[in-house]
């Protein structure tokens, strides 16, 4: 008899092995829908409410690269003129975040441009 008793105890699984395997399953399931219903893939951007200007399309690094390689679009690097002396994009134009306003004037709206160093 105790032959049978080892027998069924390694057929079974416990109670609280059932429990994590499906608590594990539904997590996943769980963060499968929610990626999916969030997602979409293409050119979006998650919401993040600490990004200003979320209505503004953002440009993915391949499409920036591209632009880049083909000199479609500006480059506007917005960082003081120290760090941008540091390193920047070559023919990138620099005007800094704070001066934008008041130097709008100098961009082309007619061009496509870029933002970087935000």
């Amino acid at each position: 008899m105790s032959r049978q008793r080892k027998r069924r105890s390694q057929n079974t699984l416990s109670l609280p092995t059932l429990l994590i395997i499906g608590g594990t399953a539904i997590f996943l399931i769980a963060m499968i829908v929610l990626a999916l219903t969030r997602g979409g893939g293409g050119n979006q951007v998650a919401q993040n409410p600490n990004i200003p200007f979320p209505e503004v399309e953002r440009v993915t690094l391949a499409d920036a690269n591209n632009a880049f390689q083909n000199q479609e679009a500006v480059f506007l690097d917005v960082r003081d003129e120290g760090s941008f002396n540091v390193g920047h994009i070559p023919g990138s134009i620099n005007i800094p975040l704070n001066q934008l306003e008041t130097r709008l004037s100098e961009l082309d709206p007619n061009d496509w441009i870029i933002t970087y160093c935000t």
